[in-house]
């Protein structure tokens, strides 16, 4: 392999590695929603800058997964441009953010508020 493609196939393996964990920290970070379109896009660039790099290092196995991971981001952001899409048309639609829906405490786990007299 010449020098200057094994320059880029590393630069790109990097830049996924740092798009996919980046993705992934600020998801548990909560700064992010796993199903939002940023943490899609970060995953599936990720995936295709990883996968880009393996198959140009020869590195089949994880060239292999870094496809499959990409394919599974591209789905997702299909599926997040049509509920996008859906939102803009109907903002009845509009589904709960799910980190907000994770930590908001229920009725039920609500305490009562003492009343001051």
């Amino acid at each position: 392999m010449n020098e200057g493609l094994s320059v880029v196939a590393s630069v790109a393996g990097w830049l996924g590695g740092l798009g996919t964990a980046g993705a992934y920290v600020l998801a548990t970070r909560r700064i992010i929603a796993p199903g939002s379109l940023v943490f899609q896009i970060l995953n599936a660039a990720g995936g295709a800058l990883l996968a880009l790099s393996g198959a140009v290092s020869g590195a089949w196995p994880s060239a292999t997964v870094n496809f499959v991971w990409m394919v599974i981001g591209v789905q997702a952001l299909v599926g997040t441009r049509f509920v996008f899409r859906r939102r803009f048309r109907d903002p009845a639609a509009e589904a709960p953010d799910p980190v907000e829906a994770e930590t908001a405490p229920t009725e039920q786990q609500r305490e009562p508020v003492a009343s001051v007299h």
